[in-house]
């Protein structure tokens, strides 16, 4: 069908149900967590109630993160961010860690640190959360982790507006709760190619790339200083990436979602990505 119809479709497997499509849930981040798991955070628009009959603002909305299994897909936790302080849910990062484990979400205007099991267990990243809002001129459209600093990252059209940039964990505790972080807290930024939406180093140092739009999907490597070294064509919407416990990269396109039905092509998984099959 047209699900194989996709770019390097015989490289995306194993597929598994995105979940919450069939509640209007949109999925963004992705990331690995303990074996055998992977957390996608996805938002629910919500319809602008300033303009009777308007469609749903695309930043505007619910946040949510999934916790998934990895053999099936089958939903096996979620919890929710407090309504109002998350729009967007565009990055997730696994940071591992004692107790159970955190997760980084970063939003348009914030970043969450999660305590895993504290959300896990009442459903709510309230009171398992610590929360840093995001200055204008640093970006949390998507993030990654190197095993020590996170990366928040832009969406951007333009070359000079789409980069990453270099945040140590640790100012979530060195900052209040609720402080501002500017982009002078940045110890570094790499440019990236246009239209990013995630991003994940591997074991190697290489940085692998996410973008898309609603016509098409690309997936990048390039080393540590920024430089694209592979592209191979992906489905549209293609959006966070991961590696898994074993070292295996996952993805997954928002393409499914109810609210991009009219796209001319959709993808509604979270899949396996065969680094050694892509064309």
């Amino acid at each position: 069908g047209r699900h194989d119809a996709v770019p390097n479709a015989a490289a995306l497997a194993p597929r598994l149900p995105v979940p919450g499509l069939d509640e209007g849930w949109v999925p963004q981040g992705l990331a690995r967590g303990e074996p055998g798991v992977l957390y996608v955070s996805s938002y629910l628009p919500v319809p602008d109630t300033a303009r009777p009959g308007a469609a749903a603002a695309p930043h505007a909305g619910r946040c949510r993160v999934f916790r998934i299994a990895q053999a099936d897909g089958t939903v096996t936790g979620q919890f929710d961010l407090p309504v109002g302080a998350c729009r967007h849910a565009g990055g997730l990062v696994w940071l591992g860690g004692a107790e159970g484990g955190r997760l980084l979400l970063a939003d348009t205007h914030a970043i969450f640190r999660i305590d895993l099991r504290g959300a896990l267990a009442t459903g709510q990243a309230r009171g398992a959360m610590r929360q840093l809002r995001l200055d204008g001129a640093l970006p949390g459209a998507w993030a990654a982790f190197d095993g020590q600093a996170v990366w928040l990252g832009a969406w951007a059209k333009t070359a000079g507006q789409s980069r990453m940039y270099r945040l140590d964990p640790r100012l979530f505790d060195t900052l209040a709760d609720g402080a501002t972080v500017t982009a002078a807290e940045a110890s570094a930024s790499l440019p990236v190619p246009l239209q990013t939406q995630g991003g994940v180093f591997d074991a190697h140092g290489d940085l692998w790339l996410a973008a898309s739009n609603s016509r098409w999907g690309r997936l990048y490597r390039a080393d540590a200083r920024g430089r694209v070294l592979d592209e191979h064509a992906m489905p549209p919407g293609l959006e966070g990436l991961a590696f898994d416990a074993e070292g295996h990269l996952w993805s997954l396109s928002e393409s499914g979602a109810l609210r991009y039905a009219h796209w001319p092509q959709h993808f509604p998984y979270v899949f396996g990505i065969d680094t050694a099959r892509l064309k």
